[in-house]
C-alpha cells in the first residue's frame, strides 16, 4: 500500500476507484488531493516548489 509523498497518507488501493498518481515531473506518487489531473502534476510541481 503506497503512502503520498506530500501528506504521508496511506493509499487504499485495494478499494474500488481509489489509485495513486505519480507525477510526471518529479516522480513523486501522491494521493488524489495532492494531484492536479489535468496536468499530471502534483500540487508541489504545479504551484513552482519542485524539490530539486
Amino acid at each position: 500500500m503506497p503512502a503520498c509523498k506530500i501528506c504521508g497518507k496511506r493509499i487504499m488501493v485495494a478499494k474500488t476507484g481509489v489509485r495513486s498518481y505519480v507525477c510526471r515531473i518529479c516522480g513523486r506518487v501522491v494521493c488524489r488531493e495532492h494531484f492536479n489531473l489535468p496536468r499530471g502534476v502534483c500540487v508541489e510541481c504545479f504551484k513552482g516548489k519542485r524539490p530539486r
